[in-house]
């Protein structure tokens, strides 16, 4: 005689709770039907725990041991990935820099045109192949097959993807998009000017200074992500911050003197690096404003950044992105910069800039552009902006190799304790819990409620549930 299941008993409420034939929603990953044994129910021992299997002690330590370990080399790749685009924004700003002081040009918008252009034309050109090439038709009758199909439980996974892969926008009606063009052209217009600020910096200061005060992105991107994105920033963060901004305020201060002294400063003096900086940056603390806010306007863009690249794609973002910028540095290069760029590309040989030079320079800056652009939407995209700007402040150990060797000039020893002091603020605010690992918890609790609900409605107990699930 087969015995009939008591409806009261824990193990087989949840065959009664639900059904394969239940309404719309999907079956929940808690029951089972009558005729099977819950997956995850087991038989309660004496002591009403469920039974464990023994594991050995070695084996477990092995497991743990090899998680750290992978744990510990995702994170050195990520770290190494941001010495890399630090290293591409050294060579930009040591290209800039000769471009101005050896070829007498300066032309930051055209500068920006020379990176844009290009990327806007490679990237929408990938998105346009994607939607109309024969790959796209052929990922469309596959859609269509599994549609047709009689197994609802599948077209609901697959109307469920569907609904979660929608682009809801599109660039003018032709190519489907995630996130709004509003967007890209607000992150377009806040990116090229805190690009042209830099860019134009380079004119009034050194290459060390206008990377070091790059590090304000920091502090503003601090600030957009707390207002508009809730991030958890902790006392360790804001002392971090704090020290970095003492190390940039040393630094400028340095530069307030010298420029506020002037050359008369430097009469009589034997210590021709001084007179060399006096020389070719007469107007320092113009060009450390510049750097200032072209630093601040930086962290506001990457933040804006990394929300739409993770919210869309590397190559949404690049096209749309850049396809703005294109506009907006074509059509202000045209009105005030057209006399730089004939001059730049009709000049002869000069003394400090030879004949194929600046050609070559021109083409570098512009290649080295669309490198470290590509590598910012990788890396905003596995990564947050704050860390991001924390990776760019080690461009400054570049600079400083790139200032001597192509300037031919040494920083004063007053950098190197700004710096110092700087990366000192780094190490502080890194050995702090980080904000994106605070929102995990919250997401983490959030589950942890979720799964006790589900458990409480499908008649188990909570040690009945896997512990994977919960955590």
């Amino acid at each position: 005689m087969t015995a009939t299941p008591d409806p009261s008993s824990p193990a087989s409420n949840s065959a009664f709770t639900s059904s394969p034939n239940s309404t719309g929603r999907r079956k929940s990953s808690l029951s089972s039907t009558w005729w099977e044994p819950h997956p995850l129910s087991t038989e309660l021992g004496e002591s009403g725990m469920p039974p464990t299997t023994p594991i050995d002690e070695n084996e477990s330590r092995l497991t743990k041991c090899e998680r750290m370990c992978e744990y510990a080399i995702g994170k050195w790749k990520v770290i190494a990935f941001g010495q890399v685009l630090a290293f591409w924004l050294a060579v930009t700003g040591m290209v800039q820099s000769k471009l101005s002081l050896d070829c007498d040009f300066s032309a930051p918008m055209f500068s920006l045109l020379s990176f844009m252009l290009p990327l806007c034309i490679i990237c929408l050109g990938l998105m346009t192949w994607g939607e109309y090439g024969p790959s796209s038709s052929s990922a469309e009758a596959a859609t269509n097959d599994v549609e047709g199909s009689d197994d609802a439980e599948s077209s609901g996974d697959v109307n469920a993807q569907a609904s979660s892969q929608k682009k809801p926008f599109s660039f003018f009606g032709l190519i489907p998009l995630r996130t709004s063009l509003r967007m890209y052209a607000i992150i377009a217009i806040v990116d090229v000017y805190a690009s042209y600020f830099t860019i134009l910096a380079y004119r009034y200061t050194t290459i060390t200074s206008v990377v070091l005060f790059d590090a304000l992105a920091i502090h503003s991107s601090m600030v957009v992500s707390r207002c508009f994105f809730k991030r958890r920033y902790t006392t360790g963060h804001l002392l971090g911050v704090l020290v970095c901004t003492v190390g940039m305020i040393l630094n400028v201060a340095v530069d307030y003197e010298e420029d506020k002294e002037g050359r008369s400063f430097f009469v009589g003096s034997d210590n021709p690096q001084q007179q060399l900086i006096q020389e070719e940056y007469p107007q320092k603390v113009a060009g450390d404003s510049l750097a200032i806010f072209g630093g601040i306007l930086y962290g506001i863009a990457n933040t804006l950044q990394e929300v739409t690249v993770k919210d869309s794609s590397v190559t949404e973002y690049l096209g749309c992105f850049a396809f703005f910028a294109s506009i907006i540095t074509f059509t202000q290069a045209m009105i005030f910069e057209r006399a730089e760029i004939v001059d730049f590309f009709s000049q002869s040989a000069s003394e400090t800039c030879a004949e194929n030079e600046g050609d070559s320079l021109f083409l570098l800056f512009a290649f080295a552009g669309m490198v470290k652009y590509v590598g910012n939407g990788v890396f905003l995209q596995i990564s947050d902006a704050t860390f991001f700007n924390l990776s760019m402040l080690t461009g400054d150990a570049w600079a400083v190799g790139f200032s001597v060797f192509g300037e031919g000039i040494s920083p004063p020893p007053t950098f190197y304790v700004a710096l110092v002091v700087t990366l000192s603020g780094v190490f502080i605010y890194e050995t702090a819990p980080s904000p994106v690992v605070d929102s995990q918890q919250e997401i983490k609790g959030e589950t942890q409620v979720t799964v006790q609900e589900m458990a409480g409605r499908d008649g188990l107990h909570l040690s009945e549930v896997d512990e994977h699930i919960i955590t």
